[in-house]
């Protein structure tokens, strides 16, 4: 048996849903922060006219 089966041998379906769901969307979450924290970098700069809106 592997580590991961020793330490939780039975794991019901909404431990075993809750863990796709986490699985899934934990890439794409940090791929929305970054762009996130990209558009207010930018929003910052146009704010401050250091950069120009064209």
């Amino acid at each position: 048996m592997s580590a991961e089966a020793q330490q939780n041998p039975k794991k019901t379906f909404m431990s075993k849903l809750v863990d796709l769901i986490s699985s899934i969307f934990l890439p794409v979450l940090t791929v929305i922060m970054a762009a996130g924290v990209l558009k207010a970098f930018l929003l910052l700069l146009s704010a401050l006219h250091l950069l120009s809106e064209r």
